[in-house]
């Protein structure tokens, strides 16, 4: 997995690349310093209020953090889809098995 950061002209953030795709971006708070994340794909629900309030000290841990984050979510979204293209079980053939005297 490659990982590439692109500042933007105005300095103020820092577009994030994972193999070329775009992940989103971190950009600076001017009053506090600190980095926020700015992902470009959908979160769960937990993700929404806790990750995206995390502060970071630099634009690399917070471009670290956001790439996790893609990482776990597209993981996620791979389970999620396999379960979804399961065949039902129909449960009656099953108990047709069992002979209750």
């Amino acid at each position: 997995m490659r990982i590439s950061f692109k500042q933007t002209d105005d300095g103020s953030s820092n577009e994030i690349f994972v193999n070329d795709f775009h992940v989103g971006l971190v950009r600076i708070d001017v009053w506090s310093g600190k980095w926020k994340l700015k992902p470009n794909f959908t979160l769960g629900f937990y993700a929404k209020d806790n990750v995206l309030k995390e502060k970071y000290d630099s634009a690399y841990k917070a471009g670290k953090a956001l790439v996790r984050l893609y990482h776990d979510t597209t993981r996620y979204r791979y389970e999620e889809d396999v379960f979804e293209d399961t065949q039902d079980i129909d449960m009656r053939d099953i108990f047709k098995s069992f002979h209750i005297p």
